[in-house]
C-alpha cells in the first residue's frame, strides 16, 4: 500500500512535487490509523494506492472487504475520486486553485478488521465525529401528492403522515395553508437549479426533498444558508458532500433488503430515506425497525418506528436484529435472501422495589412479576 506515494508507517513525512508541497502524519483510532495532510500549492494527488481483492465501493468515497477499509472523512478543499483497475484502487484529491499558504486536505481513514459490517460502524462513527454531528434527524413520514382531496387527507391523518410533499408547483400557497389547517408539514419536491426554492421558503413550506444534480459540497451548503431551518431531505448529492448540513438522505426506491441494512450502518451521520413506488411489507418492516424515512410515491401505509434496535449477527449469510416496537414487544428478524422472518420473543416483566438499610440508604432491586 502506498500512502501519498510512499511507503509508510508512522512519524511525519514531507514531500515536494513540482506543484505542490505536502507534509502528512497519521494519528490512532480505534481499529486504525487517520491520515491527515496541507498542502502548499495545487495538482492531483494521489492519496493512496492499494490492491483490495473483493472489494467493495461505498459511494466514491471508501472502499472494503473483510479486512480492509480505506475511506476519505470530509469534503472540503477539493474534488475527491477513488478509480478501479481490477483489483487496484486509487484515491485521489483534486485541488484546482493555486495556495501560497497551507491547507489541510481532507483526512482519510484506513481501518483493520476481520468483519467488513464492524468495519463500516466504525467508519460511520469517524465521519460523524469529523463533520461534528451530534445527532440525526428524526424520521418523516412523507406522502407525495399532486391533487388534494378530502378523502386523501383523512387517509394520511389515519395512516400517521407526518408531511404532505408537493410534487406540482401549482396553487403553492393555497397547499400551505391546507397542510397546516390539517397538521401537516407543507413539503415540496424541487431541484437545486430552481431559482424559486427561496420564495418557496418565504411563502411556509418547512419540508425540501432536493434533487442536487450531483452538485458539491459548497453548493449544499448555499442551500443550507437559504432555507436555514428547514427540513431538507437530498437527492443525487453523496453522503460526504451533504454531512452535518442536511436533515436526510434518499438512498434509493425499493432497494434489496441486504442494502437497506448495509446502509443502515451509516445513520450515525445521517438519517436515510427510501422512496418506494409501491407497497412492499418486507421493505416497511425493515423500514420501521432500522428507522429510515419513507417517501410514499403511490400507495402508503402507517410506520410504526420501532423504539430501539440492534444487530446481533451481520454475514453474508444473512442478518439478525432484536428491536422494540412501539407496544414494548421485543421482536427478533431474520433477513435471508430477500425475505424477513419476524419471531416474537418472550420477556419477563421487571418491577423494581426498594428496601432500607439499617444504614438508612435505600437499597433497590428488581423482581420478576
Amino acid at each position: 500500500m502506498l500512502i501519498y506515494g510512499l511507503s509508510f508507517k508512522d512519524g511525519m513525512v514531507f514531500q515536494k512535487k513540482d506543484n505542490y508541497e505536502l507534509v502528512f502524519s497519521s494519528e490512532n483510532t480505534q481499529l486504525g490509523k487517520v491520515f491527515r495532510a496541507k498542502i502548499k500549492g495545487f495538482g492531483t494527488i494521489e492519496v493512496f494506492r492499494v490492491v483490495l481483492p473483493q472489494a467493495e465501493c461505498f459511494g466514491d468515497q471508501c472502499i472494503f472487504n473483510d479486512d480492509l477499509l480505506i475511506g476519505f472523512l470530509s469534503r472540503e478543499n477539493g474534488n475527491i475520486r477513488i478509480e478501479r483497475k481490477g483489483d487496484e484502487f486509487t484515491g485521489y484529491i483534486e485541488i484546482s486553485e493555486k495556495t501560497d499558504h497551507q491547507i489541510d486536505l481532507d483526512p482519510f481513514v484506513i481501518l483493520q478488521a476481520h468483519d467488513r459490517y464492524l468495519l463500516l460502524k466504525e467508519y460511520a462513527k469517524l465521519l460523524a465525529f469529523e463533520n461534528k454531528i451530534g445527532c440525526i434527524s428524526k424520521p418523516y413520514s412523507v406522502l407525495s401528492v399532486q391533487n388534494i382531496k378530502d378523502e386523501l387527507i383523512e387517509r394520511a391523518k389515519e395512516k400517521g403522515i407526518q408531511v404532505l410533499l408537493l410534487r406540482k408547483i401549482d396553487r403553492t400557497k393555497e397547499f400551505v395553508q391546507l397542510c397546516k389547517d390539517n397538521g401537516f408539514l407543507p413539503g415540496i419536491a424541487v431541484n437545486f437549479s430552481d431559482p424559486d426554492i427561496g420564495e418557496f421558503k418565504k411563502m411556509g413550506f418547512e419540508f425540501f426533498l432536493v434533487d442536487f444534480e450531483h452538485r458539491k459540497r459548497e453548493d449544499v451548503e448555499s442551500l443550507r444558508n437559504v432555507l436555514k431551518d428547514s427540513i431538507v431531505v437530498a437527492k443525487n448529492v453523496s453522503l460526504l458532500d451533504a454531512a452535518g448540513l442536511i436533515e436526510g438522505l434518499v438512498v434509493g426506491k425499493n432497494e434489496r433488503l441486504e442494502d437497506l441494512l448495509r446502509m443502515s450502518l451509516i445513520q450515525k451521520v445521517m438519517r436515510l430515506y427510501l422512496e418506494m413506488n409501491s407497497l412492499h411489507k418486507e421493505t416497511l418492516d425493515l423500514c420501521e425497525a432500522l428507522g429510515f424515512g419513507v417517501v410514499f410515491n403511490g400507495s402508503f401505509e402507517r410506520i410504526e418506528y420501532a423504539k430501539f434496535c440492534r444487530f446481533e449477527k451481520m454475514s453474508d449469510e444473512g442478518f439478525e436484529l432484536l428491536c422494540f416496537d412501539k407496544t414494548n414487544t421485543l421482536k427478533r428478524l431474520f433477513v435471508t435472501e430477500g425475505q424477513i422472518r419476524i419471531q416474537v420473543e418472550s420477556t419477563s416483566h421487571l418491577i423494581k422495589e426498594a428496601k432500607i438499610r439499617p444504614d438508612g440508604r435505600s437499597f433497590y432491586f428488581y423482581r420478576e412479576g
